[in-house]
């Protein structure tokens, strides 16, 4: 039987961030932006691995999703949602001890906050609007 898959709506609603690195580790960046790609903050951050990036950008846009009173974050981060959601980085991975400190920042904000956190669908949405169109 056919069964109908529901695609879930664009998103109109909450804020969204994205990183960027040229080589990993590269010289790094992150986009925090609204849903229309509107660019709220900007930072360089170096020569760092994507994984140190994309952290780093959740952190920014949690810190203004607190200061500005919004409750929803968009990443097309995967694995950063994985690591947040079990409170540490995989295993084996570049500046581990550093990311572990990003995480127990981020999980802080989520404990003592009522924001969320979501994916980004890009397969079904397109890009996500705080992309640095470099793919």
């Amino acid at each position: 039987s056919y069964k109908h898959h529901v695609v879930p709506e664009k998103p109109t609603i909450g804020i969204c961030c994205d990183a960027g690195t040229r080589g990993n580790p590269g010289p790094a960046e992150y986009n925090v932006a609204d849903l229309n790609g509107k660019i709220l903050e900007h930072k360089e951050l170096g020569v760092r691995t994507n994984n140190y990036a994309e952290l780093s950008g959740i952190l920014a846009a949690l810190n203004y999703c607190k200061a500005n009173g919004i409750d929803l974050l968009w990443t097309d981060s995967q694995v950063s949602m994985q690591w947040i959601e079990n409170g540490q980085p995989g295993k084996d991975v570049h500046d581990r001890d550093e990311l572990i400190k990003l995480l127990s920042r981020i999980d802080h904000i989520l404990s003592n906050t009522t924001i969320t956190i979501r994916k980004w669908h890009t397969d079904i949405w397109g890009e996500i609007p705080a992309d640095f169109g470099r793919k």
